[in-house]
């Protein structure tokens, strides 16, 4: 009896050893057919910027840092125009920001991936909310205090004006950083 019973575990572990195996290869067959390479996602975000503005001469990426608060910071070659995609905490995720700004002015605000629930999150979505955040980044306090929330999506609207903030701060301290010289430079190749 006592062979017998090892006999059936010795089974069943062959079994779901054969089962675990097929089921990983099937895995690994479907991650390699529906993947997105990196250039497919890079063509998938120039999409995305061209869409918020048509840049002539295209985009250049200044910075790019994956899975931080700011995942990007794209320069319009040969203008005064930037966008800094951000991330800030919502209700079941995060909310990607496509943030445009225009020497110190924020002037566009486009919302990129997230997965709050549909249905509450279309009004913070929307341009009547998203436009208090635009104007002059240094006349502004972008702290949470500072900004309406939606009522029924405070947690959307927290990720928002985070996801808002993130990028402000970012550009904030990318244009500190730069001397007079590289700004006046940047200004002259925008004019052409």
């Amino acid at each position: 009896m006592a062979t017998g019973v090892k006999r059936d575990i010795l089974r069943t572990v062959i079994v779901l050893s054969v089962i675990t195996l097929v089921a990983g290869i099937l895995l690994s067959v479907v991650f390699q057919i529906t993947r997105i390479t990196p250039e497919e996602e890079r063509q998938r975000v120039y999409k995305k910027l061209n869409a918020i503005y048509l840049a002539p001469n295209g985009y250049v990426e200044v910075e790019s840092r994956p899975g931080e608060s700011v995942e990007a910071f794209y320069k319009a070659d040969g203008e005064d125009y930037y966008i800094v995609i951000s991330n800030g905490a919502g209700y079941k995720g995060f909310i990607q920001l496509f943030v445009s700004f225009e020497g110190t002015e924020l002037v566009r605000i486009t919302v990129g991936n997230n997965s709050d629930t549909p249905g509450i999150k279309e009004d913070v979505f929307k341009e009547s909310y998203l436009s208090q955040f635009h104007g002059d980044i240094y006349e502004k306090d972008y702290s949470q205090a500072n900004f309406d929330a939606v009522a029924g999506a405070t947690y959307t609207s927290g990720g928002v004006i985070a996801a808002a903030r993130n990028a402000v701060t970012f550009y904030k301290n990318y244009l500190e950083s730069k001397t007079p010289e590289q700004m006046l430079l940047e200004k002259l190749n925008g004019m052409h």
